[in-house]
């Protein structure tokens, strides 16, 4: 019985809940209450996905969205995971930079996407520059907070004991920010598909976004909620690839609730 109500309040409870809207969806495309050219239907979605997949275009459009977003989260991640570390152990600098980054970070990615096709072309590039910037200020601001967040009192007692900055680094330090790390990486995730998505929707032959906008321009609805049901099944996928990671990098920790910093 405990297992049952377990189930029902997480995976059972969230399937079920899906499977309601997908059904009233269809059932309201089926009595006319939805127009079938503005909003199809599941199962003519469905029928896409499956075209999609014999014709063998899923797989090399995936690949090359999950290509261009992975590289790109790999380089953000790593570059803003750096920099928090880099400005928290330089007070000073980082009061310099702060309102720079600040700045940068609520500057509009977005509108970089025209000028890095313009500056390197049509290919994978553009697309995996503009996901490293829409993640590196997220990762930099989790980590450069995180960070902050030790206690002085804990670092001066390791001081105490003959710690070098090495060893606060990576006994204090990168365990008290590894849930901040670990929460910007994860809402870093969404932040990746879009960048990925978005260069391939301005300028690209290959990728999701270059399904959704072939959807778009031939005016099939039913194609472009395919591309956004392929985003969404990728999302979940890796979301759920990270919630275990942080699982298992994090269970020496008792729950808490942890805050991230927003990214614009």
């Amino acid at each position: 019985m405990g297992k049952l109500a377990e189930w029902s309040s997480g995976p059972l409870g969230r399937i079920l809940v899906v499977g309601s809207m997908l059904a009233l969806w269809e059932m309201a495309a089926w009595l006319g209450f939805l127009s079938p050219f503005f909003f199809s239907s599941p199962s003519e979605v469905w029928a896409v996905i499956q075209d999609w997949f014999w014709a063998g275009r899923i797989f090399r459009n995936v690949g090359v969205t999950f290509l261009e977003a992975s590289v790109g989260f790999a380089i953000g991640t790593s570059i803003g995971v750096l920099l928090g570390f880099a400005l928290a152990f330089m007070p000073r600098v980082a009061q310099v930079l702060e309102p720079f980054m600040a700045v940068l970070n609520a500057f509009p990615r977005l509108t970089l996407a025209p000028l890095f096709i313009v500056w390197f072309g049509f290919g994978i590039e553009p697309k995996i520059l503009l996901v490293a910037t829409f993640i590196l200020f997220l990762c930099y601001l989790n980590t450069y907070n995180g960070l902050r967040q030790v206690p002085q009192e804990l670092i001066d007692r390791a001081k105490l004991w003959g710690a070098t900055k090495i060893d606060l680094a990576r006994t204090i330090y990168l365990p008290s920010a590894m849930a901040w790390i670990l929460t910007g990486l994860r809402a870093s995730v969404g932040f990746a598909i879009i960048g990925a998505v978005v260069g391939e929707y301005i300028g690209g032959d290959r990728g999701i976004g270059f399904l959704i906008l072939q959807g778009q321009s031939r005016l099939r609805i039913r194609e472009v909620f395919a591309g956004l049901a392929l985003l969404l099944v990728a999302a979940v996928l890796i979301d759920y690839g990270l919630r275990k990671l942080e699982a298992r990098l994090l269970r020496w920790r008792p729950e808490t609730t942890t805050t991230s910093a927003g990214a614009g």
